[in-house]
Formats: C-alpha cells, structure tokens, sequence
C-alpha cells in the first residue's frame, strides 16, 4: 500500500465487508429463529390436528391409520372448527405424523412405519407427560441422502392423567436450508455487488482526495511554483490547495529573490579582484572564484582544477599553520603576505559559525598586493634617493666650511675654490628642492597651466637653439627637418619647453661625442608626434620602463656627475599627461634611444 488512494479503497472495501458480514450473519441468523419458530408452531398446530381428527374422532385405535392418511390432502388446509378455536394448517408431505403407544412403538404412521420402534429424548419427556421438541438427523433409506428433523412430542393422557398415546410429528429442515441458502447466496451476491460498488465510488472519491495531492506533488516534484491550482471544493482539501497556492507565489517569490541574489554573488565573486576560497567545517571546498586559480599560479606546479588541491595543500600553499577548522574560534582573522611567482599576496582567512558561536568554516581572501608592493618599495627607493641627493651636497659643504674654519680661509685662492664648489653644491640642492616642490605641485592638483597656441614646429625649433652651445660642445649634429606647416597645439608653453628641453637635454648628455640627434614630427588624424632619436648607450630593456619614476637612474653615478637629480623624466610625464598628452621610449642597449611625446591636435 504505496498510495493513499489505495489505502482509502481498502479502507472502504474491509468497512464494507464487515458490515455486510455482519449484517448478513445477523440476517441468517434470525431468519432461522424466524423459520424454526414457525416450524415449531406448524408442528403443534399438526399434532394438535391430530389430536382432535384423529385421536378424539376415532373410536379404535385401528381407525387411527386411516384418519391419519386422510388429513394428507393434495396440497390442503386442515380446518379445525371442532375445537374451541379457528387455526388453519398446511399439511406438506415434508411433514410426518406417527401415534406412539406408551412403549415408543408406531400405531399409526404416515410414512407406514407401523410396528417400528421410536426413541428419542422428545419421546422419553413425553411419555413423561410432557410436550417437546428437539431437531434430529438421520439417512433416507430409499435415497441415502442425509437429511435433518424438527421433531416434536405432544403427550395424549387418559382421564386418570397417565399417558396412553404419544403424538410424534416431525418435518424435515430442508425448507429453512433452502432458504437459508438463497438468502445466503443473496448476501453473497450483494456482498460482491456492494464491494464492486464501494471500489468504484472509493475510486472516484478517494481521486477526489488524491488527485489534488498528486498534483501538488508533481508541482513540488518539477518546481513549478507559477502556475496555480484550481481550487475546486471548499472543504479541506480545497482549503490545502488554496493554502499551498498561496504558499508557492511566496516560495516561488522568495525562490526568484533568492535565485537573483545568488547571481548577482556569483557575478560580484567571479569578477572580483580577489580570490576567494570558502571551505565547510570539514575543510570541503564549496566555492572557489576563478581569480585564486591566477594568482596561485596553480598551472606552473601542473594543477588543472583548484578543487583538486586538499585543504592540507591549500594552507601548505599559502604558509599557513592550520590543520583542522573545528579547533578554530568563530570570527577568527588571521592576515599575512606570501609571494606567489613575481606576485605578492595579501591572504587573509576568516572563520564564521552560526548563532551558536560554533565554526561552520573558512573563507580565505586572496588579494595582489604587487602593486602596492612595489609602491612602497618606491616610496622606501624615493625617500632613500632624497635623502642621499640632500645629504651629499650637505656633506660636502660641510666639509668645505669646516676646513676654511680651520684656516683655509687665510689662503684666499683656496678660500675661492672651496666657496666656488659651496656655491656649485647650493644650486644643485636649489634645483633638487625646486623639482621637489614642481613634483609636489603636480601630486596635489596645485599647478596651474597657462594655455596659449603655439606652433609646435617653432617651439621645437627653440630648444634646439637653447641647447644648440651644449651639443657643440660635445662635437654633436642635432638634425631637425622642419615642416612647412604649421602643428597648432593649445599648451602651457613654458612647460612644453621644459619638456623638450629635458628630453633634448638627455639625449645630448647620453649620446657620444661627435654623435648625431635626430629631431623629426608626424600628424595623424588625431594627433602630433614628436620624435627625439639619438645614437648613444641606449637604455637596458629591465630598465626601460622604469625612467619616468622619480630619481630612478640607469647608470646612477654617470647621472650624479653629470649633474642630474633623476626627477627629470618624471616631471615631463606629469607635465604631459596634464596637457592630456604622452611621453614613451624606445631604446635598445648600444645602439640609442628615441623618445616619442604625442600631443593632441588643436580643433579650430
């Protein structure tokens, strides 16, 4: 019994069944009280027909056979209208009728039994003076067929009060059987008919039930929450199917909310710029973004899929300590670095539990911190460079006052040198805080830009007049091929002129003697380029992309004696990217450099 259909049904069917197995035994039952009852008062009333046609009638005994036969009819009532009342009886041949004497022996019999020889309890109480009945069974010699009697024995007494005769009639029960029979097969048939008709109606009811539920079911079973139930009755089957209609827009509303969240967590975490790893309390990976897979480098040690890695593995990976979550404590943060290839990572794991502060496990925050890294190995670089740029025209200066305190003074050609050489250092340290506060002005949107048109083709121009004497005397050719049009660019004009001016400069100061400097410009739809190529040391590829930081040098003591603070470079980068403009390089070691710085073209 699977279904509660079935269950119903059979429910039904054994109610059925016991009621209609009790009802019908009942029914046997009295049905046969009814029939002996009135087979008892059919052989009184016979026995009392007796007594008075043929006892009383008749004045011999031997009369006695006679008149017995003779109340055997055709299919007959005996009237009896000589007795004090009225009684009509219906003599069948089913029934017997013998006159005993006192010693149990046959008369007169209607089945010509004469001189045969009865005893039975009936007639021992009636030859004991009373009337009896009892039921008896015996086998028919002419058919050999079994067969079962309603006995009963009316004593007949003489005027002193003593027996004389015995009235033994009897008739055979095969009537009540019979119709105990059919009313048997009656019920039997109607027990059938009654279950065939309960199992079609429990079916039909119990769908009634069931049908609702199965279809809630297949609802739950497919997830379809959209789509309502009819609600068909009012009753409490109804009252479910409304109550779970109302019940699935929530679900299905919460459902659709829920859903949404988990995209839009889904998307937030994929497109994170962290990795994150979140594991169970049994340290089961249950979610891992597809950043943590990059920033492990896990293709390099041959790791295909992040789930691969045991939780072991992962905080062996990551130098970590921990073994086992459960020895945790809930909102645990543990936080350290850890270098992954040329990458530096930030990794922070934290535990979180439920409202019973029991840890239900780990998220672990991977961050590149590389950049921030190399920020402050900058910052660290910078602050270092100042200090040496500072400190050494401080000592120098310091050891040049301290040796004309100690009498160089008195010397004054040597007293010249040295505050020559005081003064030379002064500047330099002038120039360095002056690239100092411009570069500061730049980090703190402080600096203010004259704009003006100018021709870029005559700005050029100027500054090679203004680092024309510098080139000559190092024996170099600065060849620029000047364009008959004129590049309209709308800029701060004294900047622009400290740009090329740095750029020429530069490519003046690492370029050899007797060395060529190629100057030359390009348009484009959007822009004008400005091309410096010069044929010098060039620049090492590992060093390349590192010239615009600030005091960054590629040969540092080269740098220092020619004069250089190392900020150049770097003010020109903040300089043009304010007029929305770009320097780059190019260089190969050996062979130059050429610097390339785009402006954008003026729009009338």
């Amino acid at each position: 019994m699977k279904t509660i259909k079935l269950k119903l049904i059979i429910i039904y069917l054994a109610l059925v069944f016991i009621v209609m197995i009790v009802s019908g035994t009942f029914m046997l039952v009295r049905t046969y009280i009814i029939q002996e009852r009135e087979a008892e008062e059919a052989l009184r009333a016979f026995a009392n027909s007796v007594y008075h046609r043929v006892i009383l009638a008749s004045s011999d005994p031997s009369e006695f056979k006679d008149a017995l036969v003779a109340l055997y009819p055709q299919g007959g009532m005996v009237n009896i209208s000589d007795t004090q009342q009225d009684e009509a009886v219906r003599i069948t041949s089913a029934m017997q009728s013998n006159i005993l004497d006192t010693s149990g022996t046959a008369i007169a019999s209607s089945t010509f039994n004469e001189g045969s020889k009865f005893s039975n309890s009936a007639i021992i109480a009636a030859l004991a003076g009373n009337d009896s009945f009892i039921t008896s069974s015996d086998t028919d010699r002419e058919t050999f067929l079994f067969k079962q009697w309603m006995n009963y024995t009316f004593p007949v007494k003489d005027q002193g009060g003593n027996v004389e005769y015995v009235i033994f009639v009897r008739t055979s029960t095969e009537n009540i059987a019979r119709t105990l029979f059919q009313l048997g097969t009656t019920l039997v048939f109607a027990l059938f008919l009654a279950l065939l008709l309960t199992a079609i109606l429990g079916l039909l009811f119990s769908n009634t039930l069931t049908v609702p539920i199965i279809t809630l079911t297949k609802k739950m079973e497919q997830g379809n929450l959209s789509q309502e139930i009819p609600v068909k009755s009012k009753d409490e089957i109804g009252q479910l199917t409304e109550s779970f209609n109302n019940m699935a827009k929530k679900l299905n509303h919460s459902m659709s909310t829920m859903v949404s969240d988990k995209n839009k967590l889904e998307v937030l975490l994929h497109n994170m710029t962290d990795g994150v790893l979140a594991y169970d309390v049994n340290g089961v990976l249950v979610h891992a973004n597809s950043l943590c897979q990059e920033l492990l480098r896990l293709d390099d040690i041959g790791v295909k899929q992040i789930e691969k890695v045991t939780f072991p593995e992962m905080m062996k990976l990551l130098n970590s300590d921990i073994t086992d979550i459960h020895l945790l404590s809930p909102d645990m943060i543990l936080e350290s670095t850890m270098s992954s290839g040329d990458k530096f990572l930030g990794v922070s794991l934290n535990t979180y539990g439920n409202k019973y502060g029991i840890v239900e496990g780990m998220v672990v925050v991977l961050q590149d911190i590389t950049k921030h890294k190399k920020l402050d190995n900058m910052r660290k670089e910078f602050v270092a460079n100042v200090s040496h740029e500072i400190r050494t025209p401080l000592t120098t200066i310091k050891s040049y006052i301290e040796t004309l305190l100690n009498g160089a003074m008195e010397d004054a050609e040597i007293a010249k040198e040295f505050l020559s050489i005081v003064d030379s250092e002064t500047d330099r340290m002038t120039f360095l805080v002056q690239d100092l506060l411009e570069l500061s002005k730049f980090d703190n949107n402080q600096f203010n830009l004259n704009l003006e048109m100018i021709d870029l083709n005559e700005m050029i121009s100027q500054v090679i007049k203004q680092n024309s004497i510098l080139a000559k005397n190092r024996y170099q050719e600065i060849i620029f091929d000047k364009p008959t049009r004129t590049y309209l660019i709308e800029v701060d004009a004294s900047r622009i002129n400290q740009v090329l001016g740095n750029v020429l400069g530069n490519a003046i100061k690492y370029s050899y003697d007797f060395g060529v400097i190629e100057i030359y410009t390009e348009e484009t739809e959007k822009y004008y380029r400005v091309f410096v190529k010069d044929y010098g040391m060039g620049i090492p590829k590992e060093d390349l992309w590192r010239i615009f930081e600030r005091f960054y040098r590629v040969d540092k003591a080269r740098s220092r004696a020619m004069g250089g603070t190392g900020l150049g470079l770097a003010i020109s980068k903040e300089i043009m990217e304010a007029h929305g403009g770009k320097i780059m390089a190019t260089s190969e070691t050996g062979k130059g450099s050429t610097f390339i710085l785009r402006f954008d073209k003026y729009i009338r």
